[in-house]
């Protein structure tokens, strides 16, 4: 989703101002979540400055659409590097019985 949404963002500036692909940060190549990530930030943070490229539609609201996946990805998944961390600990392993009783 992050892929999709920095690729079009980046077509709209480059519809614009080709010049401007020297500038941006280089893409990320990978399929890395973390790579992503630090890579949509750093687009992000570069974007924010440029006020007058963010005054055309097309790219404010991809810039927005970009923002908006990027802080939804920071609430859904954690990157953390422990896989514990990532598992719910508390939540049991009900048997189909078990199920069972709780509906009824």
């Amino acid at each position: 989703m992050l892929i999709e949404r920095s690729k079009r963002l980046r077509k709209s500036i480059y519809d614009v101002d080709e010049n401007l692909k020297d500038i941006l940060p280089l893409k990320n190549m990978d399929d890395d979540l973390e790579h992503e990530l630090a890579y949509c930030s750093k687009l992000i943070e570069h974007l924010s400055g440029q006020e007058t490229l963010l005054a055309y539609p097309m790219i404010g609201e991809k810039f927005n659409v970009l923002k908006e996946a990027m802080e939804d990805t920071f609430a859904r998944f954690t990157v953390s590097k422990d896989q514990d961390a990532r598992e719910d600990t508390n939540q049991r392993t009900l048997s189909f019985l078990d199920t069972k009783r709780i509906l009824i």
